[in-house]
């Protein structure tokens, strides 16, 4: 299968590999394709150019919901998510200038 970015060829199936190539790349489409229809990711980034944050929630427990976000697919390739207002908070705090030369962005790091 090739990238429609960059033209890159990801995945490579033949019959020495798999006795039947089709079933394996639907097999394989359909795990990628529940993978991204979910919100089980461990690491979440968000990055504000404007305030210059970034924030990255790590989540290790996928037993429960995520305490910061909410994601619901719509269909159709949409998502809704949801943002708690603590995140929202740490996203819109802005940019402390500590003068002490440190980097000019801020990282925000939460356990989701």
């Amino acid at each position: 299968m090739n990238s429609s970015f960059t033209n890159d060829t990801r995945v490579l199936a033949h019959s020495a590999s798999t006795r039947s190539p089709r079933a394996w790349l639907q097999k394989w489409g359909l795990a990628v394709k529940r993978h991204l229809e979910t919100d089980r990711f461990r690491y979440w980034v968000f990055i504000s150019t404007t305030a210059r944050v970034i924030t990255v929630i790590r989540r290790e427990d996928f037993e429960r919901p995520n305490r910061y976000l909410s994601l619901s697919v719509v269909g159709n390739g949409h998502f809704d998510i949801g943002l708690s207002p603590e995140l929202v908070s740490k996203l819109k705090q802005p940019l402390e200038d500590r003068g002490d030369g440190s980097l000019p962005f801020r990282l925000n790091f939460l356990n989701g």
